[in-house]
């Protein structure tokens, strides 16, 4: 890989880094705020169906960021790096 290149793969890699940390804040943010008390009170009383429940925001966070960064970084990532990782 020549310079260039790695510069500008490294320049990619943290522009995806700072935007998913901030979806990852903002989507703990979020759930913190509107369903805090919820999941507390499942917590106290129905502890089953707060592992359910739990289970579920994972899965659904880590489906929604992926998607969300994937689109981000396909929409930075320059049109020249893009056809050359479709070649290799």
């Amino acid at each position: 890989m020549k310079r260039p290149e790695l510069k500008t793969e490294l320049r990619v890699f943290a522009s995806e880094v700072v935007v998913y940390g901030v979806f990852v804040f903002g989507y703990l943010w979020a759930v913190h705020r509107y369903l805090g008390a919820w999941l507390d009170h499942l917590f106290e009383g129905r502890r089953i169906v707060y592992a359910v429940v739990a289970l579920f925001l994972v899965m659904a966070q880590g489906i929604l960021l992926e998607q969300l960064t994937h689109v981000l970084v396909q929409w930075i990532m320059p049109k020249r790096l893009r056809r050359q990782n479709r070649h290799t």
